[in-house]
């Protein structure tokens, strides 16, 4: 066996050599005669491939080749490559575009591990990722556009779009069932999709390049609204639509993780979409932050003068980008700078940024929240950047969940936080949002007492974050108490209107008490108020006055100057001044009948009873005491307190007839005794 394997072997070795010689004495007949004599034995039909190549037989030295490249045949691959890429060189000299992506693909999968292969593809590089994609290998593709994108925009941006929103489909229609598979690539492609198509829909200069050669290709002018239009519905029909379609689906199917996991794309999308607005609307008013730094941020900025510049304006050692630099200590930098696809010296389009999404895909994320950071340092209150710091910050999705109305989507994105966000001051915030929200939609579908509940929670935290030093989360903490205040008065005003109409005053007046230890809402204190009242009325129709009395006592304490409390503690000194009046008691009629015109001041029938006691005391007076008086002088003395009790009485009624006739007749008597 071991004669025969050596035999074979000499027998391989005198073939090529015979070959080669035959080959390099241009004798290519009689190589391929001796090759088909030697029939499969060996590598003899790469030899006659070689013949056949010489005689640009091509096709057929390529058929022979296949096989042997197929089985690891190295010489065969490296020979069939240079094939291939010959007729690669005339499909394009030719512009044989169709003819020519086959034989690419054919040329990559044979060759597309071997650097030094693809070099000599440098030709085809605006084909090759096309290439990539027939031969499955969408990475690559992705790659190469992604290179595009970052060296000239627009164009590949667009690629990249259209490759992660097919693909993402694709890979959608091949899912498994529920339970089975990974779709963590799946999600990666979705996320990027969303990101690229965010940021080309936001890219004016990509909008009006298409619309000039639409108009060029078409002759037709594509307006500013049509392309604004355009816009739009590549993000809600491209995009928002095809979510909703495989949330439906799977929510039919009931594949409640698939179905979630597209739930989580609108968020993502709307995401993307928020924060992208909000960048492309702040991006032009920064313009005190550029002077700052000295340096434009629209346009296109070298990554390295950008980064030194944030680095520099927060007081670090700005040496990012600097060469030999191997040992450096750690800074937040350290990813974008020794990692990061982006060389130092390469230009970035901050106007690409988008939403976080993109922001990581092109690895400025950092880059754009330094510059946010610096911005809310200069200013004070500027909401838009505010709420872009939020988007971009790991609790951004919890943020948009927020806005969609959404507080268990807000809160189990916060509890996938670390133990130091979830107690950031904006963190906390969204959670306090979540929870007053979550009350909202419990009062609407399971009533008060479970909203209450979830209310209380979200009073515990805003109390809690008051006393945090948070300015800018304090206003908007404010905000926030105020909107809670207006969810929680409705329920509680609602309630307590039907308990009371069937009777059940105390109970709902303790609902409103509840509901103000919550929130100190002006409209819970009206309707808390106006039930004491009805009370405080009620035991008035019973002439239970120190009842009433104590019931508008305990509403004005609720609602201070409560107008309707103050009419009827007003009455219930009105009524018992009445009581004392009947009795006799003037003086004291009198004090009470004041103590009335205390809480209300324009009352007609206190002002008609205090002039009329005060008229009847002056005539006690003259009628009483008079005849009991034998001095001139305290006899005086009572005309006198008799005058002054008329005056005071006209100057509460002056309508009063009797007051006035009473007051110019006892004048009248004074004026004709001598030194009265």
């Amino acid at each position: 066996m071991k004669e025969q394997k050596a035999l074979m072997r000499h027998q391989s070795r005198s073939f090529q050599q015979l070959a080669l010689c035959l080959l390099s004495s241009g004798r290519s007949q009689e190589l391929g005669d001796m090759a088909s004599q030697m029939g499969d034995l060996h590598d003899s039909p790469y030899y006659l491939a070689l013949k056949l190549a010489q005689e640009q037989r091509l096709e057929e030295a390529l058929d022979l080749l296949r096989p042997l490249a197929t089985k690891g045949h190295q010489e065969s691959r490296q020979l069939a490559f240079r094939l291939l890429l010959h007729q690669a060189n005339g499909h394009f000299s030719r512009q044989e575009y169709d003819d020519l992506s086959p034989v690419l693909d054919e040329a990559l999968g044979l060759m597309a591990d071997d650097p030094e292969a693809l070099k000599e593809l440098a030709t085809f590089q605006e084909i090759l990722p096309f290439c990539y994609l027939r031969i499955n290998r969408r990475p690559e593709a992705e790659e190469k556009w992604r290179l595009d994108f970052l060296e000239c925009g627009n164009a590949g941006l667009h690629r990249l779009a259209l490759l992660c929103y097919w693909g993402s489909r694709d890979a959608e229609a091949r899912l498994p069932q529920e339970g089975q598979g990974e779709t963590r690539e799946l999600e990666a492609l979705w996320r990027k999709a969303i990101a690229f198509w965010v940021a080309l829909a936001a890219s004016e200069e990509f909008w009006q390049e298409w619309g000039r050669s639409r108009e060029e290709v078409y002759g037709v002018e594509v307006s500013s609204q049509d392309l604004e239009d355009l816009r739009k519905n590549i993000l809600e029909d491209l995009l928002a639509r095809r979510f909703y379609y495989y949330l439906d689906k799977y929510q039919q199917a009931d594949q409640g993780t698939h179905a979630r996991r597209h739930r989580q794309y609108l968020s993502l999308l709307r995401l993307e979409r928020q924060a992208a607005s909000a960048w492309h609307k702040l991006l032009p008013q920064l313009s005190q932050l550029e002077r700052s730094l000295e340096i434009h941020l629209s346009g296109g900025v070298m990554l390295m003068e950008l980064v030194r510049s944030l680095q520099k304006a927060a007081g670090q050692n700005h040496c990012f980008g600097e060469t030999g630099k191997v040992d450096c200590p750690p800074c937040e930098w350290q990813d974008l700078c020794r990692q990061n696809r982006l060389t130092a010296e390469r230009t970035v389009y901050l106007e690409f940024f988008g939403g976080p999404l993109m922001g990581r895909e092109m690895g400025l994320d950092l880059i754009v929240q330094q510059i946010l950071q610096l911005h809310l340092d200069k200013t004070d209150g500027d909401e838009l950047a505010e709420k872009l710091s939020d988007y971009l910050s790991p609790w951004g999705l919890a943020a948009v969940f927020l806005e969609e109305r959404l507080p268990e989507e807000v809160l189990r994105e916060l509890e996938r936080l670390g133990p130091e966000q979830k107690r950031h001051p904006q963190a906390l915030y969204l959670e306090a949002a979540a929870w007053a929200e979550q009350g909202r939609l419990r009062l609407e579908t399971q009533g008060l007492n479970p909203a209450l509940q979830v209310w209380q929670k979200a009073k515990t935290l805003i109390q809690e974050m008051k006393r945090l030093n948070a300015p800018k989360v304090y206003r908007r903490l404010l905000r926030l108490e105020e909107e809670m205040g207006g969810w929680v008065a409705e329920g509680c005003i609602r309630e307590a209107r039907a308990i009371h109409k069937e009777g059940r005053t105390d109970e709902a007046i303790r609902l409103l008490q509840k509901g103000l230890e919550i929130v100190a809402n002006d409209r819970l204190k009206d309707q808390l108020a106006d039930l004491y009242c009805e009370k405080g009325f009620a035991s008035l129709a019973h002439d239970q006055l120190s009842q009433a009395r104590q019931e508008f006592e305990t509403a004005l304490s609720v609602k201070p100057g409560f107008l309707r409390a103050k009419e009827g503690m007003s009455t219930t000194y009105n009524n018992e001044g009445v009581k004392q009046r009947t009795a006799g008691r003037l003086e004291e009629a009198i004090r009470l009948y004041k103590k009335a015109l205390e809480y209300n001041a324009n009352s007609r029938i206190c002002l008609e009873n205090v002039a009329g006691a005060l008229n009847a005391l002056g005539v006690k007076k003259i009628d009483d005491e008079m005849p009991r008086a034998y001095s001139r002088e305290r006899k005086l003395s009572l005309l006198r307190e008799a005058l002054a009790f008329f005056k005071e009485a006209h100057e509460y009624d002056p309508s009063n007839e009797t007051v006035v006739k009473n007051h110019n007749k006892l004048l009248d008597i004074l004026r004709n005794i001598p030194g009265w």
